[in-house]
């Protein structure tokens, strides 16, 4: 997207891709040409601003789920723990079972 000045004149032109190659569309000249430029900045920065957003979101999401993650790890460590105490024992990663006495 370029805000182009030729002879003291704005042109606005927009870069697209069609059909694999970069395509120049024309957009506007004169004030036309400087508002739509001006349109284009504000859509831009709108859209880097939810993008900041969505960032910052799943880094906070990312720091609350850790403490979860870890419970969730040493909660299953004890229940393994306990089931070994109880008698039990896991054959080849299988399911719990009662040892034969």
């Amino acid at each position: 997207m370029a805000l182009v000045y030729e002879n003291g004149r704005p042109y606005y032109y927009r870069n697209k891709r069609q059909n694999g190659t970069v395509v120049r569309e024309y957009i506007a000249s004169g004030h036309l040409a400087e508002l739509a430029a001006e349109k284009d900045a504000l859509k831009r920065a709108e859209q880097q601003a939810k993008r900041t957003a969505v960032a910052k979101e799943q880094t906070m999401f990312a720091a609350a789920r850790t403490p979860l993650l870890d419970l969730t790890v040493e909660a299953d460590l004890l229940m393994q723990a306990m089931l070994l105490d109880a008698g039990y024992h896991r054959q080849n990663r299988g399911p719990w079972r009662r040892k034969l006495k």
